[in-house]
Order: C-alpha cells, then structure tokens, then sequence
C-alpha cells in the first residue's frame, strides 16, 4: 500500500509549539526537514475532479487522492458543495485501502475570488474556518492550496499576496492538527519567479509541482506542453529554493494539448484515454506529430520516473487519476507503479 508514515518525533514537535506572537496567534515553529527515514520511498498522489464522480481508483497503486477543487470565493467562503456532493463518503472507502485524502482548495478557474480573499485579514480566516469544517466533516487527512493567481513575473502586485499566502499558510498550519497533512501545488512561473519563500515552503509536508502545459492557447508557439527538460527545470528551482528532496514530488500529465493546425489559439487538451482509444500504438510514442498532437505516452513517463527513483524525491503527482486509460498494458499509473515500487 502507498501510504506514508509520519514518526511520533515529528508529532511531538509539532505538539510543542506554545510560544505567542504579538496579535495572540500560537506561532508556528517548522520542524527540521524530513529524512529518508521518515517516510516511504515514494508517494503517488494523484487528483481527481468532481466531474469524475464515477471513477474507481487504483488503491493499490495510490498514496493520496487530493479531491478538486473547493473554490474560494471573494469574502474567503469555502465553496465546498460539489465535494460535499460528490464525496461524501470517499474518505471512508480510501481509508479502509490505506490511502489518504485531503481536498485541494483553488485550481486555475477559481483564481480571480482567490486573489481578492487572499489579500484580505478576515477572508484569510473565513477560508481557515472552512477548510477546518470541511476536514472533520469528511474525516480528511489534509488541505492541498492550489493557489495559480500569481502576476506574471515581478509584478509589484505579488507582494500582497506573497503577504496573504504565508499568512494563510501560517494560520493553516496552526488550525488543520498536528496529525493533518499541509501541502501545495506550485505553478512553474511562480517558481522561477521566487514567489514561494523558505518560510512557506517550510510549513509544508511536501509539495507538488505542475510541471505540464508550457505550451496552451495562451502560448505563442505550438509543442510539447510538459517535455522534460521543463520537469527536470522545475525539480531544480525547488532544490535551489531549499526543499528537502523528499518534499519534492513532480506532477505529470494524463492528458495531451493537440493544435489544429498548428495554431495556439486552436489547442484543446485530450485525455490520455482519448489518445490511445483514437490512435492505436500512441502509448508507444510522446507525440503525432502530423496532427500536432503532444502528451506523455509510456516513453516520457519512464523517463520521469526513472529521473524521480534517480535523484530520490519524493514521488510523482498526477492530474488527473479519470484519464489514464483501464488497459493495464497501457496504463500510465501502472507504468509509475512499476518503475517507483520494482518489488511489489
């Protein structure tokens, strides 16, 4: 089973904390980074959207299932209805497969009402309390911020929020337990950009990195939208930044962007499932290139997972678990668990 261990040393770290800051908030004192010793090898964490309610995961082959997303709205309400909905009781069917479950606040769309609730005191305390409520009524193992409302670059407009985030990352830290799991996806731009500071990353259990769509409409060239060298440039600014290894698991992709035409303004992603439904021997390649189509086939995720075992990090995220495709012989997720646990 991929689950992790946490030792009682850490706990009892965590458990200690008692000194005061000036406004009454219990600080937050973060412990020392984690060692090999204390966790699994590797994590396999994968995402899973409302919109796939039907859905029957892997268990064995899964450490942790972050649900997406909660939304955020202006005044810092967690919009938490679709979860509530759609997995009420998923915690339940994930424990008794030894498989975590924490829910993923924000995602890309949801970004604007982030903005405005991050930059506000008493929005940053409504989104805690939700959060809060949201764990213990659906028994979760943690609260996964997938904040993607960042400037473009060194916009002076990221400084408040850079203020807003460690705050809120603070006063989750505090609030989810000693026995809760904070972690976050990291954008690739917010990076590079030095937007994620020690003091944040610090707090966290681990994060994920989005290491996939370079390429999109938004883009001004066509190709590959999570090649390699964009994976492995995104580990090494997190290594820069000072994450523990162990703390560093990469996202990839189960999903390709083709570009009719070989124009941006006409991409459309396609589910890995998808591709090698329509095009028989896809699995085989990274890309079809006469349709300008670009995914990772069973090629590129050996190489990433070859890279992830090689350089010890943490483990390997996905976005999103409803792509892959049932065939086993064609399963990305069976090629991750192949290459990060060999001996099962």
């Amino acid at each position: 089973m991929r689950h992790f261990i946490i030792l009682s040393a850490f706990l009892l770290q965590i458990a200690a904390i008692s000194c005061s800051c000036d406004n009454g908030q219990t600080a937050y004192d973060p412990p020392p980074p984690y060692t090999a010793d204390e966790v699994e090898p590797f994590k396999v964490i994968g995402y899973l959207p409302t919109s796939a309610a039907d859905y029957t995961p892997r268990w064995d082959k899964l450490s942790v299932i972050n649900l997406s997303f909660a939304r955020v709205k202006a005044d810092g309400t967690v919009d938490d209805e679709q979860v509530r909905k759609v997995f009420g009781d998923f915690a339940e069917k994930a424990h008794q497969n030894n498989v975590k479950v924490m829910v993923s606040l924000g995602g890309a769309s949801g970004s604007e009402n982030f903005n405005k609730a991050l930059v506000s005191e008493d929005a940053r305390k409504k989104i805690v309390e939700g959060c809060v409520a949201l764990m213990e009524d659906l028994d979760l193992d943690g609260i996964d911020v997938d904040y993607e409302g960042w400037d473009w670059g060194d916009s002076p407009g990221n400084i408040p929020k850079k203020e807003g985030y460690l705050d809120l990352i603070t006063k989750l830290r505090k609030a989810l337990g000693e026995d809760a799991l904070l972690t976050a996806a990291l954008g690739g731009n917010a990076t590079e950009s030095g937007f994620y500071t020690k003091e944040m990353l610090d707090q966290m259990d681990y994060v994920t990195l989005m290491a996939y769509d370079k390429t999109g409409s938004w883009s001004s060239t066509t190709g590959p939208h999570a090649p390699f060298w964009y994976f492995e440039s995104f580990v090494q600014d997190c290594i820069e930044a000072g994450l523990p290894l162990e703390k560093i698991i990469p996202g990839v992709p189960f999903y390709g962007n083709i570009f009719p035409g070989n124009k941006p303004e006409n991409a459309r992603s396609m589910s890995y499932r998808e591709i090698v439904t329509e095009y028989p021997g896809a699995e085989n390649k990274d890309s079809i290139e006469d349709i300008y189509l670009w995914y990772d086939g069973i090629p590129m995720i050996t190489e990433k997972c070859n890279y992830v075992v090689a350089n010890k990090l943490g483990g390997v995220m996905i976005w999103q678990l409803a792509q892959d495709t049932d065939d086993d012989a064609r399963s990305l997720l069976c090629v991750i668990d192949s290459i990060l646990f060999p001996e099962d």
